[in-house]
């Protein structure tokens, strides 16, 4: 499996998840930015950025400091480990 398909895949977990605690999840296929998947819901939006290795975590905090949210807008790095998802608010 090629870069992409995993990186894909690993999206397409965590939107399901997501969409699993009643987010609304816009993905951004392709994506070179900052941002991977959009997820919206009543009580606000996060912004976040997927990862499928430990090394890549601090190049996608960088990624999201770089990007002018709203109050209230949460930027969050998701890597998936073997026992569920690893969380890192920005």
């Amino acid at each position: 499996m090629n870069h992409y398909a995993v990186g894909r895949r690993l999206e397409y977990l965590a939107r399901d998840e997501l969409r699993r605690q009643g987010y609304a999840v816009i993905r951004s296929a392709g994506s070179k930015g900052a941002i991977d998947l959009c997820a919206i819901r009543g009580d606000g939006i996060i912004l976040i950025q997927v990862k499928k290795a430990a090394a890549d975590v601090s190049e996608g905090i960088t990624a999201l400091q770089a990007v002018v949210v709203p109050a209230g807008v949460r930027r969050e790095v998701w890597k998936h480990e073997r026992d569920g998802w690893r969380i890192v608010e920005v």
